[in-house]
């Protein structure tokens, strides 16, 4: 009966997991590039700035 049920669910935990992994990617990825678009605006006003 449990292995049943662990064997049915074992598709569900494969997908969550990876679902899991691609939020994490894609978050880490948005992270990167806000803070590239940041420091090149920074960058962009400093040079107006001289």
């Amino acid at each position: 009966m449990l292995a049943q049920t662990v064997v049915e669910l074992r598709p569900h935990a494969i997908l969550f997991r990876w679902c899991i992994f691609v939020s994490q990617q894609l978050v880490l990825f948005i992270y990167v590039w806000t803070n590239v678009f940041f420091l090149f605006g920074i960058r962009q006003e400093i040079q107006k700035c001289w």
